[in-house]
């Protein structure tokens, strides 16, 4: 008889066992957060927001810094301030919210009032502040400005803008339209009016965190506009200074000023180099803040009105111009070294053909010293020998007298006189010999 088999389930998990992840890079939350810092805050209809932004002054104290200056109105108002190392901090008080945030070289603040309110332009956000709050801005207001956001039927008064410059067009897929004249009006604010026509509090909050912060780097790209104003003139001079500085060297007397055309090469090459130094930093962030410019302008997507200029097109109309300036005076400046150092190895070159000359000059006169060294050497040596000749011939006379006294037959003068053509010649060819000798000893060079 055949036994049943029975299978006995083991009781799964309904969890699915994970293994551990691996470890994450130090900086990977700090770099996922740069995606979420600053978002954009939705804006109701009808608001009032104000602008500012500003420059910190240098070597400021932590209390007088601008995040001490938020931290006390946070204090008064009884809410939370920044943390010690925030760069961000939005607050919402009583009758309005802020938000301040922290760059590079600027910080930013802004107020924002929501709800129904007097007419346009008549109350700003900035007036809830406290009286003396704003006066102590710790630092030098860069770009200020004051926008309203009402409904399409709400009425603009007439003496909000002025018409001359007055620009108009349609934002949001033509669901808002944003009105401007770039003028400073009370209080130096420059005005922003948006009509909101089915726009949502997401496209109003993007659309106005986008006019700030066209009109504040516009601001700081132009700043790069007025270095190059500044430093045009000084390179008229040192171009000026440059083109007189190669003349002279290239001058045939150029060789007597050697000298004067290096201090004055020197000279250049420092004042340019300030130049460059000083205006570097500012040319290359114009250059970014000009991109970030056009990236704001894109991204407003405008769309035109009949018979009014588009934002974009009113600010292109100076603005890049003014940038192309800009990148033509940091260019000059460059060509500028350049042409220095191309100055520089001419000098170079004319110092060495100078010294050049010089070493032939030199060589040509040690040469002639040598002549003249042999010749004399020579008279000496042929002095020598007939000085020699003439003792040797002596010694010799006096051998043959004593000979002669000895009893040979030796006339002693007719004999001197027949030895001294030997004498001589003996004593000119021993010399050759040692000279002989000495050169072959002599090391080649």
């Amino acid at each position: 008889m055949k036994q049943k088999r029975t299978t006995v389930q083991k009781p799964c998990n309904t969890e699915p066992i994970r293994p551990n992840r691996p470890a994450d890079h130090p900086l990977r939350g700090q770099l996922e957060q740069v995606l979420h810092d600053r978002p954009f805050l939705p804006l109701s209809t009808p608001s009032r927001i104000s602008s500012f932004s500003w420059v910190e002054k240098a070597n400021t104290s932590t209390e007088q810094s601008s995040r001490g200056w938020i931290r006390e109105l946070c204090k008064t108002a009884g809410v939370p301030g920044p943390g010690p190392d925030s760069v961000f901090h939005h607050a919402a008080m009583d009758a309005f919210s802020i938000r301040w945030e922290r760059h590079t070289e600027f910080c930013s603040l802004t107020i924002v009032r929501d709800g129904p309110m007097m007419a346009p332009f008549s109350l700003s956000a900035h007036d809830l502040l406290p009286a003396d709050w704003l006066q102590r801005m710790p630092g030098e207001v860069l770009s200020a400005l004051e926008i309203c956001v009402e409904e399409a039927e709400t009425e603009v008064p007439p003496t909000a803008f002025h018409k001359e410059t007055l620009c108009s067009s349609n934002v949001a897929g033509g669901k808002a339209q944003v009105w401007t004249d770039f003028q400073q009006h009370d209080q130096g604010l420059k005005r922003f009016y948006i009509e909101q026509s089915g726009a949502s509090n997401a496209a109003i909050g993007r659309l106005v965190q986008r006019l700030i912060e066209l009109e504040v780097y516009k601001s700081l790209a132009l700043h790069g506009f007025s270095t190059a104003k500044t430093m045009a003139p000084q390179l008229d001079k040192l171009e000026q200074s440059l083109v007189r500085l190669t003349q002279t060297i290239a001058s045939q007397n150029a060789a007597e000023n050697q000298e004067h055309s290096l201090h004055e090469v020197l000279a250049l090459s420092a004042k340019v180099e300030d130049l460059v130094t000083a205006s570097s930093f500012r040319f290359s962030a114009t250059r970014a803040y000009a991109q970030i410019v056009e990236d704001r302008c894109e991204a407003i997507k405008e769309g035109e009105i009949q018979g009014f200029s588009t934002l974009t097109e009113f600010i292109d109309r100076r603005f890049k111009p003014a940038m192309r300036t800009c990148r033509a005076v940091e260019s000059r400046s460059e060509t500028l070294a350049g042409h220095l150092a191309g100055a520089v190895n001419l000098l170079n070159i004319q110092v060495s053909v100078e010294l050049e000359r010089q070493h032939k000059a030199q060589g040509e006169d040690m040469n002639r010293r040598a002549a003249r060294s042999l010749r004399l050497q020579e008279t000496v040596e042929g002095l020598s020998v007939i000085a020699i000749s003439y003792y040797a011939t002596g010694l010799l006379g006096e051998i043959f007298k004593g000979l002669s006294l000895a009893g040979l037959p030796i006339q002693p003068d007719l004999a001197k006189a027949v030895a001294v053509p030997f004498v001589v010649f003996a004593t000119w060819w021993t010399m050759q010999r040692i000279h002989r000798r000495l050169e072959a000893k002599a090391p080649t060079i």
